[in-house]
């Protein structure tokens, strides 16, 4: 069983082993997060597009890992589509009712100017 609550840990290398064996685990959806890692990977690398679409196979195939739609939902939120970040962590919140990280971060989308501060905030 995959606690939901726990972020999941794994040396992620800028390897394209590493990246080659997250391909394979999560094209036969054999390892939890392997989605999710992937996305982690192409994020580390700037294709955020790529990491978009990992985090959504993760959602698809392990509706419960909340660090996929927080995630997913962050990079929603940098490119303005708030709409789409208000209706995935609400998808995420109610599948994860314990969830702090999702329901922080729906706060952030559903207040004015609260990403200003978080930003603000971030800087010192």
């Amino acid at each position: 069983s995959i606690s939901s609550s726990a972020k999941p840990i794994w040396p992620l290398a800028n390897s394209t082993s590493t990246e080659n064996e997250l391909r394979r685990a999560a094209e036969s959806n054999s390892l939890p997060y392997a989605h999710y890692y992937l996305g982690v990977l192409y994020k580390q690398k700037g294709d955020l597009d790529q990491a978009v679409s990992q985090w959504q196979q993760e959602i698809a195939a392990f509706p419960d890992n909340t660090w996929a739609y927080k995630e997913l939902a962050e990079i929603r939120l940098d490119r303005g589509d708030v709409p789409a970040a208000v209706a995935l962590l609400e998808q995420g919140a109610a599948r994860n009712t314990d969830s702090a990280d999702l329901l922080t971060i729906l706060a952030r989308a559903q207040v004015p100017g609260i990403s200003a501060v978080h930003d603000y905030l971030a800087e010192d």
